[in-house]
């Protein structure tokens, strides 16, 4: 029989990280993405004080509408296709587990050294280590559990589902914050994946080729039909959104507010569907310049700047009395300090991780593995959602 004939299923025949297709826009839709954390996290200090007034942002509320899901989605689309070894999860979960300790650590520390609450310490490191990294949270869950149902085959949709109605259950909303968070994010991880294991079967790929031609045909309403549909409907769950739809309030609990957790998803499917397909345009667009470049950077060390941002915005709060237009009712002066912040944030991080990453310890201890900025640097994107 000829070799070529020989192969093995399509989820058994991944391909190398450096055949990922579409890697670098990944990388620079990464980087796009964080920046956008930065940005939503210095609007919250500059235009509000660190107050709760941010509920009401029509900025920020048409930000958080996508950004989280569609950073779900994509690691759901990186992730490794087919079945998750156990030990390669445990691996996993512990280069992101480890330093998320580091960090609620070093943040309890900064807290209780500035409000002398040493007895507190270790209530406020496990609160941080449960707490201010919801993401990475649910991201070991997501991979967990798509471990499990991987090895169920048919059975998995099934276990999906349980899960998932578990999490919008009361029962679910009042155990842990992470919980309606990880609701909220994990059918956008199962797309993602979803859509990654259908690229990778050859009778995909051949429809791919045939839409694509059409598309070109066709033109806009082909390429761009699925997003103009779905921007009306973003629009008007932007409009109706109010406080009680972010996730961190109504806590996902499908029972107790029916319409806000529908709205919460209808309106985040559409916006993240919407603003994926804008932002992948933009990306690939920007391939091959400097800015698109610098974007793929932040992309690699995304998971870095997710870590140390918290700690950097408890140091900002220390000198943000003194940051020109900090105190600004303008709104457009608020907007372009916030983009410095976010500009400056990045980069002190960037830098603070190359000083770090040449020295293995601390680099296990920081980003949870040792690896030299150097190699990073040229790495292809990692199935490893973040890392």
């Amino acid at each position: 029989m000829p070799q070529n004939q020989t192969t093995a299923p399509y989820e058994k025949a991944v391909p190398d990280r450096a055949q990922v297709p579409g890697s670098e826009t990944g990388y620079m839709l990464r980087g796009m993405l964080i920046l956008l954390v930065l940005f939503g996290h210095a609007l919250q200090f500059i235009s509000h004080g660190g107050r709760d007034t941010f509920w009401e942002d029509p900025l920020f509320r048409g930000i958080y509408m996508f950004h989280m899901p569609l950073f779900m989605a994509l690691a759901g689309y990186f992730s490794p296709p087919g079945r998750i070894a156990p030990n390669d999860l445990l691996a996993r979960s512990a280069r992101l587990l480890w330093p998320m300790l580091t960090w609620a650590a070093l943040a309890a520390l900064l807290k209780a050294a500035s409000q002398d609450r040493w007895p507190a310490l270790a209530g406020m490191t496990l609160g941080g280590f449960l707490n201010l990294y919801w993401f990475l949270w649910a991201l070991v869950m997501a991979l967990a559990l798509v471990a499990l149902g991987s090895r169920l085959g048919r059975g998995g949709a099934l276990l999906y589902g349980l899960v998932f109605a578990f999490l919008l259950s009361p029962a679910a909303s009042g155990v842990w914050l992470v919980l309606p968070l990880f609701a909220f994010t994990l059918p956008f991880f199962l797309a993602g994946r979803l859509w990654r294991s259908l690229e990778l079967q050859a009778a995909w790929r051949r429809r791919q080729r045939v839409w694509q031609r059409r598309s070109r045909q066709r033109g806009v309403m082909a390429l761009w039909g699925p997003a103009l549909i779905a921007l009306p409907v973003a629009g008007a769950c932007f409009l109706i959104w109010d406080p009680g739809t972010y996730a961190y309030n109504n806590r996902a609990d499908l029972l107790k507010d029916p319409f806000r957790v529908t709205l919460m998803f209808t309106g985040a499917a559409s916006a993240t569907l919407v603003a994926g397909r804008l932002l992948w345009r933009l990306a690939q667009s920007l391939t091959g310049s400097k800015s698109g470049q610098a974007l793929a950077r932040c992309g690699r060390i995304s998971l870095r700047i997710y870590l140390a941002q918290d700690l950097a915005f408890a140091c900002l709060r220390a000198v943000l009395p003194h940051i020109p237009g900090a105190g600004s009712t303008d709104r457009l002066t608020q907007i372009l300090v916030a983009a410095l912040i976010t500009g400056l944030l990045a980069g002190a991080i960037t830098l603070f991780w190359r000083g770090t990453a040449g020295v293995p310890w601390l680099s296990r201890l920081l980003w949870g593995r040792a690896e030299p900025e150097r190699r990073a640097s040229a790495q292809p994107l990692a199935p490893c959602p973040l890392a």
